[in-house]
């Protein structure tokens, strides 16, 4: 939240990484899900 909203971080793009890592999470599993269509709501 702090990072888009008061820093303006487009979250769109790879730098949801460095994000991801500050707020404790996994940099492998996020770069994995991120490069995967795992989470998407299938049709």
């Amino acid at each position: 939240m702090k990072a888009y909203f008061e820093e303006g971080v487009d979250l769109t793009k790879t730098k949801i990484c460095a994000v991801s890592v500050k707020a404790g999470l996994n940099l492998e599993k996020v770069s994995q899900l991120l490069d995967s269509d795992e989470g998407l709501a299938s049709k």
